[in-house]
C-alpha cells in the first residue's frame, strides 16, 4: 500500500491528493479537486518546458548546433518527465493535455536527430578549428604590438624641435607699450561714438515756492476739514507733518542750489584749465617769433 501525505490547496484551504507519494512516484488523483490540481501543475510544467525548448531554439538545432551534449540530453529528461506524468493523470485527455505531448514528443524528435547528426570526432575537429582560428589571431596581435613598441622607440630616439628664442625685456615691454596703445585708441574711438549716441542729460530743475505752498496747502485744507472729528493728537500730527514738509522743502532748495552752484564752479575751473595749457602751449611760438 503506497502511503502520501496530504497537501492543502492555497485557493480553497482544503486537503487535496498530491501529485507524487512518499516514494516519488506518481499518484492518480481521486476528486475533481485533485484532478484540477494535477491540471495545473502539468500546465505549469509544460510551460517552463515550452520556455527552454525557446531558448535553446531546438528546432534550429540539426545541423547547426553550439551547444553541449549535457544540455540536449538535460532537455530530453525534462520532456519524457512532462510526457510521463500526463500519460500517469489523464483520465480524459483534454486540448492541454494534447497540446503538452505533441510539444514534448517534437523535441525528443529533434533532441535526437541532433544527437545522432553529432558524434564525438565532429565535437573534436570543430574545436581543433577553433583552438587553430585562435592561435592565429593571437600571432597577428603579437605581431601588431612588436610594432607598437618599435614605433614608440623610434619617437622617443627622435630629438625635440629647437625652443624658440626669447625675446629680451625690453622688446617685450616695447610690445606691450605699443598694444596698450592701440587698445586705448580704439576705446576712446568707441566711447566717442557710443557718446554720440546717447540722449542729452536730463535738466532737474530746483523745487520752487509754489510747489511748497501747494503742499501746505493741501495739508492744511485736510486739517481744516477734518478740525471736528481729529483729536489733538491727530492735529499735532498734521501741523509737525506740515512743518517738516516746509523744511524738506527749504532744505532741498538750498542743496539744489548749492549742487548747481559747485557745478558752475567746477566748468568754470576747467574753462580756465583749458586756457592756461592753451596759453602754454602757445609761448614758446611767442618766444621765438621776435628772435
Amino acid at each position: 500500500m503506497k502511503l502520501f501525505l496530504k497537501e492543502t490547496n492555497s485557493e480553497t484551504g482544503k486537503e487535496v491528493t498530491p501529485l507524487m507519494d512518499n516514494s516519488g512516484e506518481f499518484v492518480v488523483p481521486g476528486t475533481e479537486e485533485d484532478l484540477s490540481m494535477a491540471e495545473r501543475q502539468v500546465e505549469q510544467m509544460a510551460c517552463v518546458a515550452n520556455q527552454k525548448r525557446t531558448a535553446l531554439g531546438l528546432p534550429n538545432l540539426v545541423g547547426d548546433d553550439n551547444r553541449s551534449a549535457m544540455a540536449l540530453n538535460q532537455q530530453v529528461l525534462d520532456d519524457v518527465g512532462v510526457i510521463l506524468m500526463v500519460a500517469a493523470k489523464s483520465r480524459n485527455l483534454k486540448g492541454t493535455f494534447q497540446r503538452a505531448l505533441k510539444d514534448a514528443a517534437t523535441s525528443i524528435k529533434t533532441v535526437v536527430e541532433v544527437l545522432h547528426e553529432r558524434s564525438v570526432n565532429e565535437e573534436t575537429a570543430k574545436l581543433q578549428a577553433e583552438d587553430t582560428c585562435l592561435r592565429s589571431e593571437i600571432e597577428e596581435l603579437r605581431k601588431e604590438l612588436s610594432e607598437i613598441r618599435l614605433e614608440v622607440a623610434r619617437i622617443n630616439k627622435t630629438p625635440a624641435p629647437p625652443t624658440p628664442r626669447v625675446r629680451g625685456d625690453k622688446e617685450s615691454e616695447e610690445l606691450i607699450s605699443s598694444i596698450m596703445r592701440q587698445v586705448g585708441h580704439m576705446m576712446n574711438a568707441r566711447l566717442e561714438a557710443l557718446e554720440e549716441r546717447l540722449l542729452p542729460e536730463k535738466r532737474v530743475r530746483p523745487p520752487l515756492a509754489a510747489d511748497v505752498r501747494r503742499d501746505v496747502v493741501n495739508d492744511t485744507d485736510i486739517l481744516r476739514r477734518k478740525s471736528d472729528t481729529i483729536t489733538k493728537a491727530e492735529k499735532y500730527a498734521v501741523k509737525t507733518r506740515i512743518g517738516n514738509k516746509r523744511k524738506f522743502r527749504r532744505w532741498k532748495y538750498k542743496e539744489e542750489t548749492e549742487r548747481e552752484r559747485e557745478k558752475g564752479e567746477q566748468q568754470k575751473w576747467q574753462l580756465t584749465s583749458q586756457q592756461n595749457n592753451a596759453l602754454d602751449l602757445l609761448s614758446p611760438r611767442k618766444k621765438d617769433g621776435p628772435q
